[in-house]
Parts: structure tokens; sequence; C-alpha cells
């Protein structure tokens, strides 16, 4: 079960309208801003670094699930890549690197297979799963701020 409730980030940082999501009423918040600007991925990591946030981290199916929930079946920009490590994706949001089961539950199958440079991830709408991608290809993407207590 998925509680939304509309709020804005405090004054310590740029203010942009954005969700507080919980996954279930004893989890952390997440604060979630979809983005359908179309950007480059590099472009959409720094957007989200300069609202305090990152690209969203999609390591479970339940985030999965809330993240197809708010982007209306459009492609989006995750925040995981293998730029520094050809084929050790990492985490945005706390730096750390995909698990297999991680793999398994949010990646197509056969995916990620960096098949012409593919350094960068995105939500593939039509297969409602993740794909590695090469980075300059332009898509909205979603930015994630955790933050403790009921607010963003």
């Amino acid at each position: 079960m998925i509680y939304v409730n509309q709020v804005y980030l405090n004054n310590s940082l740029p203010i942009f309208p954005h969700q507080l999501y919980k996954l279930d009423p004893d989890a952390e918040p997440v604060c979630l801003r979809d983005i359908t600007a179309k950007a480059n991925f590099d472009i959409a990591r720094s957007t989200c670094v300069s609202y305090g946030g990152f690209l969203i981290s999609i390591k479970t199916v339940e985030k999965l699930e809330l993240f197809k929930s708010i982007t209306s079946g459009q492609d989006r920009w995750v925040g995981l890549d293998d730029i520094d490590v050809e084929g050790q994706f990492v985490w945005h949001g706390d730096g750390s690197n995909l698990t297999a089961v991680q793999e398994k539950a949010v990646f197509s199958s056969g995916e990620p297979n960096n098949l012409g440079e593919e350094d960068c991830v995105q939500f593939r709408a039509h297969v409602q799963k993740l794909n590695d991608l090469p980075c300059h290809h332009k898509f909205g993407f979603v930015c994630e701020r955790s933050l403790p207590g009921s607010t963003c």
C-alpha cells in the first residue's frame, strides 16, 4: 500500500513541488519528483543534485511499482550506472552496487547487456523494467530525496 501527501521542500533548498510517498506506514518517507522534460543522463543527474536529491534508486519490486505509478507509463532515467567501472552498476542514492537479487527483480530479461556502450539505466515503459542504454539519449527522470519525519 502506498500513502501519498502533497508537500514542498523546506526553505534550505530550491523549492519545487513534489510528492511524499511511504511504501508502508512504518517506512521512512521518500520524496519524489517526476520531471517530464527530456534530458540526457548527466543533465538529469545534475538537476536532481541541484535540488538536494539524486536520480531515483529502484532496488525493490515495491519501489519499482511505486515508480511505475507516478511516471504515467513513460520512459525515465533512473539513478544507476556503470560509468566508472564497466559492468559494476552503482546506485546514486547511497553508492551501493547493484546486487544479483536486485538485478533479477528490476531489470528486463537479458539486461543489462552493455550493447553499444550502454552505461546508464532507464525504465522502459513498454516492458515495465529497467534497461541499460547509452547516456546521451534523452528521457524524463525522477528525483528522489529521503528525509526523516513526515515531510519533505
